[in-house]
C-alpha cells in the first residue's frame, strides 16, 4: 500500500498541472454533490421522526361533481369522529385547524406573529411532541389552554416560568399549560403554539358535518392496513355524509358517472414530497427536487470521472512505455489494472476529504445554501455522505478497470504496429460527447426556467396587484372600519380601501350555490369572494356585462356577480337575472353582473369559476385591503401605520404586500432556477477540464504532424483549424443528442403550469452556440500553444 502511494505521489510531482486538473475536477464535483445528497436526505426525511410514522395518514375526500374533479384536504369534524368510533383499525385520530401569521401577545404590549394549530388533545397520540414542562396527560383538556414552543416561551417570558400565565391569540385569552421542544423543521407542520380546537370552534359539535375546515389524521394500529381500511371507510361517506346532505339540504345526490365521492388516505411521510395535488398541501410538493438532485449528482460524478479517463488517455504514450517496462519486469495484467484502480481511488479519497472539509466549514458559518440543511443534526447525513463516497469509489474502480483493460490491450497492438491514436478510442469520444450533451441540456434547462419565471412575472393576471397591502386583522378593527378608512383616505398616498372575506391568491373560500331553476337542485361548489363595493376599484377587473355592487341599493344583500368561467360552467347564455340558493336554501341570490376572467390562483392552475358576493357591514370578514398611489413602500406603510395608531393605539399591525404573496407562490421554481444555474456552472467547468485533457491528448499525438506541417509552410490558423475541427463535429453530435432529451424534460416540467411559455427554437440554438463557444475557448489556448511551438523542437521531441 505504501509503495503504491509513493508511486502515485511521484506521478503527481512529475506532472503537477495535470494532477491539479484531476483534483480540481473531483473536488468541484464533490463540493456540489455532497450538499445535493444531503438535500435529498433532508427532503425525504420529512415527518419520518414520528413514532409509528408509517401508520399515520391524512384523510381527504376525492369528489367528482357534475363531471368536475375536486379534492378536499379539509374535512368536517364528524369525519374523524366516525372513523375513530366505527373502525377498530384506528388507534387514534386527530383534527387540526392550521393558521399562519397569528398575532400572539402578552399583556397587550408584546406582539409576535406565529404559526398556530388548534387541535384535539389526541395530537400527542398521533404525532411525536416532546413536552418540556406542563402535564402531558392533561394536554389541551381545557378549552382555554395553550401549549407553546420553547422559543416562543423565551420570546414572551424570557427566563420566567410561563406555566399558568395568560396570553392572547387572535384576541382570545389562553392559559399557558405547557412548553414543548421546538418542532423539527423537517415536518410539513410548522407551529409555535398548540391550542384547544374545542375552545376555538364556536358551538363545537364532535359529529358536525357542516364545515369542511379541519385537516384529519388517523394512526392505524399496524402497518399494511391502509388499503383495506380505505376500502372499509367508504361507508362513512355513503352511510353518513351523503344521507346527511340529503336530509339537511334536500339534495338528491346520486353517485353515477358524473358524481362520485370517496375517502382517501395519504401517508404523512409523503405529504412533503407528493402532497401538492391536495389544495391544503399545495406548497409541499418537493419530489421533483429530489429527482433533479439525484440526476445532477449522477451526471456531475460521471462527468468528473470521464475527465479522469480523458486525462489518462492524454498520457497514452507515456502509459504505453510504463506498461512495457512493467511487462518486461514480469508484472501481470492484473497488477496494471490494480495500479489504475489504486490511482483513481487515491484521487477520489483525497478530493472527497477536501470537499468534506469545505462543506463543514460552510456548515459552521451557516452559509445560505446550507441553511435549510442545518435544520437537522449533521449526524443525519453521515449515511448518505458515505453512500456517496461508496458510489464514487465504485465509479473510480470501474474507471480503473477500463483504463487497465484498454492499455493492456492496446500496448500489445502498439508494440506490433509502433503507432496508435488514443484520441480515436470510441470510449474517449463517447465521454467527450456525453459531457458536451450534459452541458447543453443544462444550458437549455436554465434558459427555459428563466423564460418561464419571466413569463410569470409579466403575465397579465387580469387584475391590478401592484401597491396593494393586506391587513390580516379585521377582527381588531371591525367596529371602527369606517373611521380607519376615513383616516387613510386623507393621505395622498392612499387610493382606495376595501374589506373582504377572501383575497386573490390567498385564503379563498368555497361555497355551494344551487341553481334556482335546476331540476335536480344539486349545489355547485364555487370559490367565492365576499367583498364590498371598493373591491373593484382596488383590483380594477373589467365588467363584461351587467353592473357591480352599489351601496345605494338595499337589494345588493341578495346580489352576486359571476366570472366568465362560472357562466360557462353553468351553461348560461343570458346569465343576468339568473337565481341561485345558498346550500341551506334560506337565501335567494340573483346574478347582477359578469366580470371578465382574471387569475385569482397561481399560474399552476387554470382560471376557475368564481362568484363574488356582496359584503354587508354586519358580515364577518378577514381582510382589509389598501391600494396605494405610490411604489414608495416606506411612505405608503408610514401612512397606514399612522392611521392604524390613531384608531387602535398601540395595537400590533400584521400586514403583507400582495405582490410578495404572489412571489411566494413560485418559491420552488425560483429556488430551482438558482440551483440549476449554480450546478450548470460547476458541470460546465468540470467539462472544460475534460476538454483540456482531450486537447492535450490530440496535440501530443499530433506533435510530429504539426511539426511537419509547419516546416512545409502551414500557417498558425490552419493548425488551429485542424486541431479544433473535431471538436465542432463532436459538439454537433452532442447537440443532436441533447436537444430531444432537454425538450422532453422541460416539456414535462412546464406541465406543472396551466399558463406557460413556449419552448422556443432559439433557446436550443443559443445553448448549442454557447456550448460551441465555451468548448472552443477552452481548447484554443492549448491548440495555440501547440500551433506556435517551434517545429524543430516538435520533431526533436518525436
Amino acid at each position: 500500500m505504501i509503495k503504491t502511494i509513493r508511486i502515485i505521489w511521484r506521478k503527481i510531482r512529475n506532472d503537477k498541472a495535470l494532477s491539479f486538473l484531476k483534483f480540481a475536477g473531483l473536488v468541484l464535483a464533490f463540493v456540489v454533490t455532497i450538499p445535493l445528497i444531503c438535500n435529498i436526505r433532508y427532503q425525504t426525511s420529512f415527518d419520518r421522526f414520528h413514532e409509528g410514522a408509517d401508520r399515520i395518514y391524512n384523510v381527504y375526500i376525492d369528489e367528482v361533481y357534475h363531471g368536475t374533479a375536486d379534492i378536499y384536504g379539509e374535512c368536517p369534524l364528524a369525519m374523524g369522529a366516525y372513523l375513530k368510533d366505527l373502525y377498530p383499525e384506528v388507534e387514534s385520530m386527530v383534527r387540526t385547524k392550521n393558521k399562519s401569521d397569528v398575532i400572539i401577545s402578552k399583556d397587550d404590549e408584546t406582539f409576535f406573529t406565529e404559526d398556530v394549530i388548534w387541535t384535539d388533545p389526541s395530537f400527542i397520540d398521533v404525532f411525536s411532541l416532546e413536552i418540556l414542562s406542563g402535564n402531558k396527560h392533561s394536554f389541551l383538556h381545557q378549552k382555554n389552554t395553550i401549549y407553546i414552543s420553547k422559543s416562543l416561551s423565551d420570546k414572551l417570558f424570557a427566563d420566567k416560568d410561563p406555566i399558568g400565565r395568560m396570553i392572547k391569540a387572535e384576541d382570545k385569552e389562553y392559559i399557558v399549560s405547557g412548553v414543548f421542544k421546538d418542532y423539527p423543521r423537517n415536518s410539513f407542520q410548522q407551529f409555535s403554539a398548540l391550542a384547544s380546537l374545542e375552545g376555538y370552534v364556536r358551538g363545537f359539535d364532535n359529529y358536525s358535518w357542516e364545515s369542511y375546515e379541519y385537516l384529519t389524521y388517523v394512526k392505524l394500529k399496524s402497518t399494511g392496513m391502509d388499503v383495506d381500511f380505505e376500502r372499509k371507510a367508504q361507508t362513512v361517506v355513503s352511510d353518513y355524509l351523503v344521507p346527511w346532505l340529503k336530509t339537511h339540504y334536500n339534495l338528491d345526490y346520486v353517485v353515477d358517472d358524473k358524481n362520485s365521492m370517496s375517502l382517501k388516505l395519504l401517508p404523512v411521510s409523503d405529504i412533503h414530497l407528493r402532497g401538492s395535488y391536495i389544495s391544503s398541501f399545495e406548497k409541499e410538493s418537493q419530489v421533483s427536487v429530489v429527482y433533479i438532485s439525484f440526476i445532477i449528482v449522477v451526471v456531475i460524478l460521471l462527468i468528473a470521472y470521464f475527465n479522469l479517463l480523458g486525462f489518462a488517455f492524454s498520457k497514452g504514450k507515456k502509459h504505453h512505455f510504463q506498461i512495457n517496462i512493467k511487462r518486461f519486469l514480469g508484472s501481470p495484467k492484473s497488477e496494471i489494472i490494480k495500479a489504475f484502480i489504486a490511482e483513481n481511488l487515491f484521487y477520489t479519497l483525497v478530493a472527497f476529504m477536501v470537499s468534506c472539509s469545505i462543506f463543514f466549514i460552510g456548515w459552521e458559518f451557516d452559509l445560505p445554501l446550507l441553511s435549510e440543511l442545518s435544520n437537522v443534526p449533521a449526524s443525519n447525513y453521515l449515511i448518505p455522505v458515505f453512500g456517496l463516497l461508496l458510489f464514487a469509489g465504485i465509479i473510480a474502480g470501474i474507471s480503473g478497470i477500463v483504463l487497465g483493460w484498454y492499455f493492456n490491450r492496446n500496448t500489445a497492438k502498439l508494440k506490433e504496429s509502433g503507432n496508435g491514436s488514443y484520441s480515436t478510442f470510441w470510449l474517449n469520444r463517447a465521454m467527450l460527447i456525453t459531457q458536451l450533451a450534459a452541458s447543453i441540456v443544462l444550458f437549455i434547462s436554465i434558459s427555459v426556467i428563466y423564460k418561464q419565471m419571466k413569463y410569470i412575472s409579466e403575465f397579465d393576471l387580469g387584475i391590478d396587484t401592484q401597491n396593494v397591502v393586506v391587513i390580516n386583522q379585521a377582527y381588531k378593527i371591525r367596529n371602527q372600519f369606517d373611521a380607519f378608512k376615513n383616516e387613510l383616505k386623507k393621505s395622498p398616498f392612499i387610493q382606495e380601501v376595501s374589506r373582504s372575506n377572501s383575497i386573490p391568491f390567498s385564503g379563498i373560500n368555497t361555497g355551494s350555490f344551487i341553481p334556482g331553476d335546476a331540476p335536480d337542485q344539486t349545489p355547485y361548489p364555487f370559490p367565492y369572494f365576499q367583498t364590498d363595493i371598493s373591491f373593484q376599484d382596488i383590483f380594477k377587473y373589467e365588467m363584461k356585462e351587467g353592473r357591480w355592487f352599489s351601496e345605494d341599493l338595499a337589494s345588493e344583500a341578495d346580489a352576486i356577480v359571476m366570472n366568465e368561467a362560472a357562466v360557462q360552467k353553468m351553461g348560461f347564455t343570458e346569465p343576468l337575472g339568473k337565481e341561485f340558493y345558498n346550500l341551506a336554501k334560506t337565501k335567494k341570490l340573483k346574478v347582477i353582473g359578469v366580470v371578465k376572467d382574471f387569475n385569482f390562483q397561481s399560474l399552476h392552475h387554470k382560471i376557475q369559476p368564481l362568484v363574488l358576493v356582496f359584503l354587508n357591514k354586519d358580515n364577518y370578514y378577514r381582510n382589509i385591503v389598501i391600494k396605494g398611489n405610490t411604489a414608495d413602500r416606506e411612505n405608503f406603510l408610514a401612512e397606514i401605520s399612522e392611521a392604524w395608531e390613531k384608531v387602535l393605539g398601540n395595537e400590533y399591525m400584521n400586514y403583507s404586500f400582495l405582490e410578495d404573496r404572489i412571489t411566494l407562490l413560485y418559491e420552488k421554481e425560483a429556488k430551482a432556477k438558482q440551483s440549476i444555474f449554480l450546478f450548470s456552472l460547476v458541470a460546465i467547468l468540470i467539462s472544460c477540464f475534460g476538454l483540456l485533457g482531450t486537447v492535450l491528448n490530440i496535440s501530443n499525438e499530433k506533435t510530429k504532424e504539426i511539426g511537419i506541417r509547419k516546416v512545409n509552410g502551414a500557417k498558425v490558423y490552419e493548425i488551429l483549424a485542424m486541431l479544433n475541427n473535431d471538436f465542432v463535429k463532436w459538439i454537433v453530435i452532442a447537440f443532436v443528442i441533447a436537444t430531444p432529451v432537454a425538450y422532453f424534460a422541460m416539456n414535462k416540467w412546464l406541465e406543472n403550469f396551466a399558463y406557460k411559455t413556449n419552448l422556443s427554437w432559439w433557446i436550443f440554438a443559443l445553448a448549442g452556440v454557447l456550448a460551441l463557444g465555451i468548448a472552443l475557448l477552452t481548447v484554443s489556448w492549448q491548440s495555440w500553444k501547440a500551433a506556435t511551438r517551434n517545429p524543430v523542437e516538435a520533431l526533436r521531441y518525436e
